[in-house]
């Protein structure tokens, strides 16, 4: 007989001191389960990247649950994936400003980019959702670099999707986690 589903409830949201709302500017929030999840075979673990480690150009995943469409406010029922790669810093920003946000644009170091393919990113309904990347040498594990976050349109050509740096937030998720009394361990490697 299959396990009953258990209603999965947060104890407490830790919003980034400095988010800001209007531009998502340090988007990024810690959500404190009441109960842990029970790891299986479609749940796991993903490790934070280290600190200040370079990804440009990296293969890496995301995952949704995306919208069914943009009228509809009814999600997926099946999980997404696409692999997408890291943009460098560079040439997100000229492509966000020739996209359409103009030569004065500049992005925030909160955030990293990553796709830019035609038909493949992340869109409406993905936010909130990881990109993970695999950790070099270490076969089927993966870090998680991003946060989706936003973007100017989903799978338009030479235009990325914006998504959290984690790397940025490691120091903070730390500071977080130990004054949680977690240990800071379990997403290393």
């Amino acid at each position: 007989m299959p396990e009953p589903l258990i209603a999965i409830t947060y104890f407490q949201v830790i919003i980034h001191p400095h988010y800001h709302a209007p531009s998502l500017r340090n988007d990024i929030a810690l959500i404190i389960l009441d109960a842990p999840f029970k790891l299986t075979e479609n749940v796991g673990l993903a490790c934070l990247p280290k600190e200040r480690r370079q990804m440009d150009n990296n293969k890496c995943i995301a995952t949704g649950w995306g919208k069914n469409s943009y009228k509809k406010e009814t999600y997926q029922s099946i999980l997404k994936k696409i692999e997408l790669p890291i943009v460098s810093r560079d040439v997100c920003l000229r492509a966000l400003q020739k996209a359409r946000l103009g030569p004065f644009f500049n992005l925030h170091k909160s955030f990293i980019c990553a796709g830019g393919e035609e038909n493949k990113d992340t869109c409406k309904g993905d936010g909130g959702s990881p990109l993970m990347c695999p950790v070099v040498d270490q076969p089927g594990r993966y870090e998680q670099v991003g946060i989706v976050s936003w973007g100017l349109t989903c799978g338009i050509q030479n235009t990325p999707g914006v998504y959290v740096n984690i790397d940025l937030f490691r120091p903070w998720i730390d500071h977080v986690m130990k004054s949680q009394d977690f240990d800071t361990n379990v997403y290393k490697y």
